[in-house]
C-alpha cells in the first residue's frame, strides 16, 4: 500500500525549504520600447524629461542605447547626442538594462518635434526602436492683457502659453522692472486704476524664462467713446462646466443703454439675435453685466457645440447709437482624458495624467479614482512610482466638487510568475497502483504560458502542462515541483514531498523502538538509584541502635571475660545461689 502523508518534521522541512529557496526570475521579455508620456510641453529655454523603458529578450545585452529624432527604417540610426544641433544639450539619465530617460536642457523652438528610443544588442539583428516616440512642443511665454482698459473696470493680466504646460510652473509679475505679489498665471486688478498703467511681464519663477514685456494702458473714463473690451480674447473651459465671458463697454455721455446682450455672430445689418432667445442656449446663458459699463456673461452646462466666437452688442436711445465688439472671445471646450502609458511593467515609475486638449483658463483642482475609490493626489498628475499590480485598475479624473469627470481608462501592470505553488489530489492514503495529480497554479500578465515538472534535485523535465498525474509505485517517493513561465520571466516553485507509505511506517516503528528503549534505560538508571538509597538508610540505622553511652572502653571489654561470653554470666548466677 502506498499513501501520501505529511509529518510535522516535513511540514517543517517544507517551511524551511520555502524560506531559504531563492525563486528565480528570469525575464524571458519581448521587443517593447514603453514612453510614459506621448506628448511634452515645454517652455523655450528650459529643460524637459522624456521618461521611458525597454524590455528584449533575456538571452540578449545591450551594447548601444541612445535617442533620434527621427524614425530609421534602414542604415545607421542618428544619434542625438551627435547632432550639431543637440550636442552638449542631451544627456542620457537611462542605463543599458531598462531605463531610457533622456535629458534635453536650453530648450528652443527648433527642438518642436518627434523623438524615439532605439537600443541595440549583442546578437544579430538585435535592435529595435520604439515607434510611438514623444511629441515635444516647445512654447514661451506671452502675456494676454485687454484691448481698452478703463479706470475702474476688473481686469485680469494672464502669462499665456500655446500648450498645456506637462510640469505646472509658479509664476512672478513684474510692472515697470518691479516684482508684484501674484504667483500665478494670472494677475487681477481689479479694479485697475491709472496708477497700474505700465510694462507688464511675467517669468517662471527661479528660472530665467520670462515673457516679453507688453504695455498696459489705462484710459479715462471722460475720454472714451463707443467700445467693448473683452477681457479674454479666448477661453478655454471643460464641457459640462460653466464659463464666465468678462468684458467692459463705453460710449458718450449723456446716452442711455436701452438693451445689452450677446450672440455668436457678427452681425452687418437687421435684427442682432439674443443668445438667451436661442432654443440651444434657452435657460443656460446669464447676463451678469449692467446698462453701464459691466457686460460680464456667464454660460452654464458648457457643451461641445457651444465652441465657437462670441460678441457683446448694446443700442443705446441715441437713432444709431449701437455698438458691437468685433473680436470677440473664442471659446474652446474640451473634456478630461486619462492618459495612460501603453505598456507598463511592475516596477516601473508610471505618472497617469488628467489631459485636456486645450490650457484651461480656470485651473481647477483634480481628483482620481481607481476602481471608483477616490486616492489621494489633487493634481492633473497622478505618480506611481514605482508601479505594482496591485495599481492595475480602472482610472478616472475628475474635478473636485464638480461632476466633471473622464472616461475610465484600464492600466494594465504586467508581471512575471510569482506565487508559484503546487496542490495534490488526492490527500488522503491510497494503494499502491493508485493515481495522484499534482496541479500547479500561478499568478502572472500575461497569464502563464507553460508549465514544466520536475522531481527532487533533477534538471530534466518529467512532465508538462498545469497538472501531473502519475501512478504510485515505491520509486514515487520525493519532492516534485513546477516551473510557471509567461513572456516576462518564470518562477519555480517550493518542492511538495510525496511519501511511500512503508517507508514511512517503517520509520515510525524505529523512532517508536527508540523511545522505549530510551524508556526502559532511564528506568533501570532511577530503579538502581533508589535501591542504592535504601540500603545506605538501613545500614544508619543499625549504627545508632547497637550505640550505648555507658559502655565500656573496648579496651577494656576485650579482657573482661564476661563481656565475651553468655557462659560466664550463666556461672556467675549459679554461684551466687550457692
Amino acid at each position: 500500500m502506498v499513501t501520501m502523508t505529511v509529518s510535522p518534521g516535513m511540514i517543517l522541512c517544507a517551511s524551511l525549504v520555502i524560506q531559504f529557496m531563492v525563486l528565480g526570475v528570469v525575464a524571458e521579455g519581448e521587443w517593447a520600447v514603453n514612453y510614459n508620456s506621448k506628448s511634452v510641453c515645454a517652455l523655450k529655454g528650459s529643460e524637459v524629461t522624456m521618461s521611458c523603458t525597454y524590455t528584449y529578450p533575456s538571452d540578449h545585452s545591450v551594447q548601444k542605447a541612445f535617442w533620434m529624432n527621427k524614425l530609421v527604417t534602414g542604415g545607421e540610426a542618428p544619434n542625438l547626442s551627435n547632432d550639431p544641433e543637440y550636442r552638449g544639450r542631451v544627456q542620457y539619465l537611462g542605463d543599458k538594462q531598462h531605463n531610457c530617460t533622456v535629458l534635453l536642457r536650453n530648450l528652443t523652438e527648433k527642438d518642436q518635434s518627434k523623438y524615439y528610443f532605439r537600443f541595440i544588442t549583442d546578437q544579430p539583428g538585435g535592435g529595435w526602436q520604439g515607434t510611438g516616440g514623444v511629441d515635444l512642443s516647445v512654447t514661451d511665454l506671452q502675456v494676454e492683457v485687454p484691448e481698452r482698459v478703463i479706470e475702474g473696470d476688473n481686469i485680469t493680466l494672464t502669462c499665456k502659453t500655446t500648450c498645456s504646460l506637462t510640469v505646472r510652473r509658479a509664476f512672478t509679475w513684474y510692472r515697470d522692472g518691479h516684482p508684484l505679489s501674484s504667483s500665478t498665471d494670472q494677475l487681477h486688478l481689479q479694479p485697475v486704476s491709472r496708477e497700474d498703467a505700465g510694462r507688464y511681464r511675467c517669468a517662471a519663477l527661479d528660472q530665467n524664462l520670462q515673457s516679453p514685456e507688453v504695455t498696459l494702458n489705462v484710459r479715462s473714463v471722460a475720454d472714451d467713446k463707443w467700445a467693448v473690451n473683452y477681457n479674454s480674447k479666448s477661453i478655454c473651459a471643460l464641457k459640462g462646466s460653466a464659463v464666465t465671458m468678462s468684458c467692459t463697454y463705453t460710449y458718450p455721455s449723456g446716452l442711455t443703454v436701452q438693451r445689452a446682450f450677446w450672440m455668436n455672430k457678427l452681425v452687418a445689418g437687421g435684427e442682432a439675435p439674443n443668445l438667451a432667445d436661442d432654443p440651444e442656449y434657452r435657460g443656460r446663458v446669464q447676463y451678469l453685466g449692467d446698462k453701464q459699463h459691466n457686460c460680464t456673461l456667464r454660460l452654464s452646462d458648457v457643451r461641445e457645440t457651444d465652441k465657437r466666437k462670441y460678441y457683446f452688442r448694446f443700442i443705446t436711445d441715441r437713432r444709431g447709437g449701437s455698438w458691437q465688439g468685433e473680436d470677440g472671445v473664442d471659446l474652446s471646450v474640451t473634456d478630461l482624458q486619462v492618459e495612460v502609458p501603453e505598456r507598463v511593467m511592475e516596477g516601473d515609475k508610471v505618472t497617469l495624467t488628467c489631459k485636456t486638449t486645450c490650457s484651461l483658463t480656470v485651473r481647477p483642482t483634480f481628483t482620481w479614482y481607481r476602481n471608483g475609490h477616490p486616492l489621494s493626489s489633487s493634481t492633473d498628475q497622478l505618480h506611481l512610482q514605482p508601479v505594482s499590480r496591485e495599481d492595475a485598475g480602472r482610472y478616472h479624473c475628475a474635478v473636485l466638487g464638480q461632476d466633471l469627470r473622464s472616461p475610465e481608462v484600464t492600466l494594465n501592470v504586467r508581471y512575471p510568475p510569482k506565487n508559484t505553488l503546487v496542490s495534490i489530489s488526492p490527500s488522503g492514503e491510497m494503494v499502491e497502483g493508485s493515481s495522484v495529480t499534482l496541479t500547479c497554479s500561478s499568478d502572472a500578465n500575461p497569464p502563464i504560458e507553460s508549465y514544466m515538472w520536475f522531481k527532487d534535485a533533477g534538471a530534466s523535465t518529467i512532465g508538462s502542462g498545469y497538472s501531473y498525474s502519475f501512478t504510485f509505485d515505491s520509486k514515487s517517493s520525493g519532492l516534485y515541483y513546477c516551473l510557471a513561465q509567461n513572456k516576462h520571466g518564470s518562477q519555480k516553485s517550493a518542492g511538495i514531498p510525496v511519501n511511500v507509505k512503508g517507508d514511512y511506517i517503517m520509520i515510525l516503528y524505529v523512532a517508536f523502538g527508540l523511545s522505549l528503549c530510551a524508556v526502559a534505560a532511564l528506568l533501570v538508571i532511577v530503579c538502581l538509584m533508589s535501591r542504592k538509597k535504601r540500603k545506605t538508610r538501613k545500614a544508619d540505622e543499625h549504627d545508632y541502635q547497637n550505640f550505648d553511652p555507658n559502655a565500656k572502653d573496648d579496651t577494656y571489654t576485650a579482657l573482661d571475660r564476661m563481656s565475651r561470653s553468655p557462659d560466664y554470666d550463666t556461672l556467675a548466677t549459679v554461684r551466687n545461689q550457692k
